[in-house]
C-alpha cells in the first residue's frame, strides 16, 4: 500500500477517504481531511510537488473508475503493514522538516506557527515548549542508545509530524511510536531473522 507511505493514513481512515476528502491548494501543497479516532477531524498535508503529483494520479485514477472512495475495497482487503507505512510517512516528514529549517532557519517560525495554529483549531493547548529540543529520558533513552540511535529529537519537527501526520499532538507518542528506527529488528521490536 504505497498510498499509506504518502499520506500516512490509519488502515479505517484510509478506507473511508473519498476523492472530496483531498483539497489541492497548489501544485505543491494539498489537505487531506479524515476522520479519526474518536470522530476526530485529522487533516494531513502534502507539502512537495512531487507528493502533490503522485496523489493527483490516484484521485484521477478513481475519477476514471467513476469512484467515490481513492481505494477500492479489492485494494483494501489486504495484509499490508500499513501502521509501518505510516510511520515510513512519519520519519520523512520529520526528516524534511529538519531539512527545510537547516537550510532556512527562517522556515523555524513558519512551522512553529502551524503546530499553534493546529492546536487552537482542535481546541487543545499547547504545552510544550517550542522552543527547546526533546530529550528522551529514563528507560527509553537506555534503549536508544542501545539501538544507538539519537535521544534527542527537534521539537518543531515533531510536533509538526504529531500535528499534520500521526494526529497525536503529542511528541512523546510520536517519537516512540513513529520516529524511531530499530536497526536490527522489525518495525515492531521483533528481532530479524539473518539471512544466510
Amino acid at each position: 500500500m504505497e498510498v499509506n507511505r504518502l499520506l500516512g493514513l490509519r488502515r479505517a481512515e484510509l478506507r473511508r477517504l473519498k476523492i472530496a476528502d483531498i483539497n489541492f491548494i497548489a501544485n505543491d501543497y494539498a489537505e487531506i481531511h479524515t476522520k479519526g479516532k474518536g470522530g476526530k477531524q485529522n487533516i494531513n498535508i502534502l507539502r512537495t510537488a512531487d507528493e502533490v503529483s503522485e496523489i493527483k494520479n490516484y484521485v484521477n485514477e478513481a475519477v476514471k473508475q467513476g469512484r467515490l472512495f481513492l481505494l477500492t475495497p479489492d485494494e483494501m482487503k489486504n495484509d499490508a503493514d500499513l501502521h509501518h507505512m505510516r510511520a515510513l510517512r512519519a520519519q520523512d516528514v520529520y526528516s524534511a522538516v529538519c531539512r527545510d529549517m537547516q537550510e532556512y532557519p527562517e522556515r523555524r517560525d513558519f512551522y512553529k506557527n502551524e503546530i499553534q495554529k493546529a492546536f487552537a483549531v482542535n481546541g487543545k493547548k499547547l504545552r510544550e515548549n517550542l522552543d527547546t529540543p526533546y530529550r528522551c529520558r529514563g528507560e527509553h533513552r537506555k534503549q536508544l542508545i542501545n539501538m544507538e540511535q539519537d535521544t534527542i529529537f527537534d521539537r518543531v519537527a515533531v510536533l509538526y509530524v504529531s500535528c499534520y501526520v500521526t494526529n497525536h499532538f503529542r511528541s512523546c507518542v510520536t517519537i516512540q511510536h513513529y520516529l524511531i528506527k530499530k536497526k536490527d529488528c522489525d518495525f515492531y521490536g521483533k528481532k530479524k531473522k539473518k539471512e544466510i
